[in-house]
């Protein structure tokens, strides 16, 4: 890990270069942890708080990783009526089921997330790690947490 880290470091620019050929990196070191998952959700959240913490140092970081996806994001964008569920997904979320972490429901969430998470960095001009930091928060909040279905329960270690 120390090399992959020191590896992404370009001196010359006082940064750090976390892209996704570094999460894929990240998550061969981790084979069970982390490359299981297609969406690289906890090589990607290492990712994130790796460039937070070099942030808070000074150093300035760049990265192309998407958000962290999992079932808080999705839970949260419809909550707030970015994503549109159908009647029958959101029946299944109110009646608590699980789904398998190999269920196309879950991939097809996983992905959309990303893609709206996309979207709301670059119409905002935010960086997709501010919108996750965001929207997981916004899962927190008082005044946020009535408007949301339960989360999606998923049969999974990948997040």
């Amino acid at each position: 890990l120390d090399r992959l880290v020191k590896a992404a470091w370009q001196p010359g620019e006082n940064r750090y270069s976390f892209d996704f050929k570094f999460v894929n990196a990240l998550a061969a070191l981790f084979p069970r942890s982390f490359a299981a998952d297609p969406f690289r959700k906890k090589a990607i959240l290492s990712v994130l708080m790796m460039a937070a913490h070099a942030e808070n140092r000074g150093a300035t970081v760049v990265t192309d990783a998407p958000v962290a996806s999992d079932y808080v994001l999705p839970q949260v964008l419809e909550g707030l009526g970015v994503l549109k569920l159908s009647d029958k997904l959101r029946e299944k979320l109110v009646k608590r089921e699980g789904f398998a972490e190999s269920d196309p429901i879950v991939r097809d969430i996983r992905a959309a997330t990303i893609i709206a998470a996309a979207e709301l960095a670059k119409e905002s001009g935010a960086r997709a790690q501010d919108v996750d930091s965001h929207l997981w928060l916004a899962g927190r909040d008082p005044a946020v947490k009535p408007k949301l279905l339960p989360a999606m329960n998923v049969y999974t270690a990948w997040f």
